[in-house]
């Protein structure tokens, strides 16, 4: 293992020190020591107080506090160059907050006595880290979530047949205002860049990680540094100049998925410093809907991109663009979720939606979503087209006519289709034996355990299934019984599951709700029918009214973390209505369009840069 750099060296990198002498720099320096927290472990809590001041170098922790139902809630995230323990040496008592670390931190630590004396012999040093805890004070109680800007990232190339892919990135950042530099071994990334650093001496030999550090730390107001790099260039020296690297980037195609498997659990073996730092690029070649199912490489990695290098089929969210815009908001912080809620063939209105949105060209980074929202969007995320998807939902969803012959014949239709697996066979037929992992758009849906009576949360593993199991409606069907578990509609539990993708990293989060609107009409019954004229609902129907009078005030409980929530008005259709899914799907349409100004504001709001909407 390589040393660890200085301590001056790594505390010219913190921007608190930005205009100070090499005079207070030295004498920072002299009271700092070097030390590591592994991720997953605890910084700080009222039970193990952390009393010094800590300079976070990279890596990255969340503080957060318990919410009301006893569950973490996340305060704030803090990264290269923030600092914790800045306000506890002004006061005796500890900080009422949790610190847990997310990333592998390196940082510098000064006791608590030697802090205080520092900042009062450093006046500037103590100006710079009080303007930087102001700027996240303000952001902890603002309205809009933003999430870790990496500054230092690292692209790891299998081939170079992308590496144009660091070149893209760093323009499209420099659009945006930011000041973007680049270490590189390749001549066309270093050329895009406002300033360089070759990781090559003039032989063309890798040169000294701690030379280039140094060199480096000039940078000190820079906003992004990019490490673009082969990945088969040597391991020790992959992880020697990837230490202090904020995020990583590992990009390949299916051609050597194999291969870059293999590195990449090789490198996370032998440096464990670089696990959940890791997130995935897969570039897909015209014919490939989907990426290519792996083997262990989801354990070791953080994220997992992909790009539709040629375009695939007619949709907007599987173009080349679409893909690499999906990693700029995620290097910026400005990821959006949208949580699709349940409701049976009403949630068809997900598709409206979801069809505004790709029109108006609003992005879609995250999706989760229960029963009806898990049935349109997996499919979705899966780069189907959202008007095919309305044709085949109608088409593959319509009863046979002998149907029409029998009373309530839509509803026993939609219990056959229960009872005899025919919901499995429409499913497989477009999803075939996918995982959730290899869809385009991350995904998680929501399935409730009748053994403990909690949610289960699926972002893997086979995509059919995890929507069986979220639609599998209690009354109509059998628990899904597997690995100890009994699985049943998770609607009984989370309806609109927004608090779902807080923790995936979405920076916004919209909520889809088609329980929202319930019509004073049940088959037929109004509060005005008199008794001898009221119509006597079926055993289907009559579960059907149940379940909507639940979804609606569930609907709450996971929708709390929305910013912005769309109600399609769906009230005129019957839960079975699925051959009428193009009309259901329009009061998608009507709903998205009518909130899309507030939504574009809210997103300016998020990113003038990235989303400049008048």
């Amino acid at each position: 293992m390589s040393p660890l750099p200085n301590i001056l060296t790594l505390l010219k990198l913190h921007r608190s020190t930005n205009g100070l002498t090499d005079e207070e720099l030295e004498l920072i320096a002299s009271r700092a020591s070097v030390v590591t927290f592994d991720a997953d472990s605890h910084l700080h809590s009222m039970d193990n107080p952390f009393a010094d001041l800590l300079l976070i170098i990279s890596g990255a922790a969340r503080i957060w506090i318990p919410g009301a139902d006893e569950l973490p809630h996340t305060v704030q995230m803090i990264g290269r160059s923030n600092q914790f323990g800045l306000l506890a040496l002004f006061r005796d008592d500890q900080a009422p907050v949790n610190v847990d670390i997310t990333q592998n931190v390196t940082g510098l630590t000064i006791k608590r006595q030697d802090a205080i004396e520092l900042l009062n012999q450093v006046p500037q040093w103590h100006r710079n880290l009080l303007g930087a805890l102001g700027m996240r004070l303000h952001q902890a109680f603002t309205p809009k979530r933003v999430g870790h800007r990496p500054r230092l990232i690292a692209i790891l190339h299998a081939s170079e047949e992308y590496r144009i892919l660091s070149s893209i990135l760093i323009r499209r950042l420099r659009s945006l205002g930011e000041n973007a530099t680049a270490i590189s071994d390749n001549e066309t990334t270093l050329a895009t860049a406002g300033h360089s650093i070759s990781l090559l001496d003039s032989h063309g030999q890798l040169r000294n990680p701690n030379e280039i550090r140094s060199e480096a730390s000039a940078w000190i107001s820079v906003e992004r540094c990019f490490l673009d790099v082969r990945l088969n260039t040597n391991t020790e020296y992959l992880a020697e100049v990837l230490q202090d690297a904020d995020a990583i980037y590992c990009c390949f195609d299916s051609n050597v998925s194999r291969e870059t498997e293999n590195l990449l659990s090789e490198l996370s073996e032998c440096y464990p410093t670089v696990r959940n730092k890791i997130s995935l690029v897969r570039i897909l070649r015209s014919v490939q809907q989907v990426a290519e199912p792996l083997n262990n490489m989801h354990s070791i990695c953080r994220g997992d991109f992909k790009i539709h290098w040629d375009g695939f089929g007619q949709s907007r969210h599987t173009t080349r663009e679409s893909g690499i815009e999906r990693i700029v908001r995620h290097l910026r912080g400005s990821c959006i979720g949208f949580a699709l809620g349940g409701g049976a063939a009403r949630g068809m209105a997900h598709l409206g939606v979801l069809s505004v949105l790709d029109e108006e060209g609003i992005p879609v980074d995250f999706l989760s979503g229960t029963s009806a929202g898990a049935l349109t969007g997996v499919p979705y995320a899966a780069g189907y087209d959202s008007a095919w998807l309305i044709e085949t939902f109608a088409r593959d969803l319509k009863p046979d006519k002998r149907y029409g012959f029998l009373p309530y014949g839509d509803a026993w239709y939609m219990i056959g289709k229960f009872r005899r697996g025919g919901w499995e066979e429409m499913l497989r037929s477009h999803l075939s034996n996918w995982t959730l992992e290899q869809l385009i758009i991350p995904f998680t849906s929501v399935t409730a355990d009748l053994v403990t009576v909690e949610q289960v949360h699926r972002s893997r593993g086979d995509a059919a299934n995890a929507i069986l199991e979220s639609i599998n409606l209690p009354g109509v069907s059998q628990p899904i019984c597997r690995d100890g578990l009994a699985l049943v509609d998770g609607g009984i539990l989370n309806n609109v599951p927004a608090d779902v993708l807080v923790n995936q990293g979405a920076a916004f989060i919209v909520a889809v709700d088609v329980a929202a609107k319930i019509g004073h009409s049940f088959v037929g019954n109004t509060p005005a029918t008199p008794t001898e004229e009221m119509n006597i609902p079926s055993m289907f129907q009559t579960l059907g009214r149940v379940r909507a009078a639940q979804d609606r005030n569930i609907r709450k409980m996971g929708a709390e973390d929305a910013d912005l929530t769309i109600e399609p008005d769906v009230s005129a259709f019957q839960l079975t209505d699925f051959q009428n899914a193009s009309a259901i799907a329009h009061q998608g349409v009507i709903a998205t369009r009518k909130v899309l100004p507030q939504l574009r504001a809210f997103l300016k709001q998020l990113d003038p840069e990235l989303f400049p909407y008048a």
